[in-house]
């Protein structure tokens, strides 16, 4: 374990890696979002999920993320509009 002075610099420089490379990621997410929404959302995820390493408000947007994400309700099979067309009674 460092402590004192090297500690202390050593922890504000991973901070502001962290800051960086996250921002960054956010960043390229966001323009990937508006062309293609599925790879640009995970970018996003991905860089919320490298900021909440350092950060309490990133670690707070996750975890609202996860829940969104979670309570979403899930499609399965075909929708309304692929099934076959019913036939009408007589």
């Amino acid at each position: 374990m460092r402590c004192g002075f090297v500690g202390s610099v050593l922890r504000s420089v991973r901070r502001v890696a962290v800051a960086v490379l996250g921002a960054l990621l956010l960043g390229v997410g966001l323009l990937l979002l508006l062309v293609l929404p599925g790879p640009g959302t995970v970018v996003i995820v991905a860089a919320f999920g490298l900021l909440s390493t350092e950060f309490a408000w990133a670690r707070r947007a996750l975890h609202r993320m996860k829940t969104t994400v979670s309570n979403a309700p899930i499609r399965r099979g075909r929708t309304q509009s692929e099934e076959e067309p019913r036939e009408m009674p007589r």
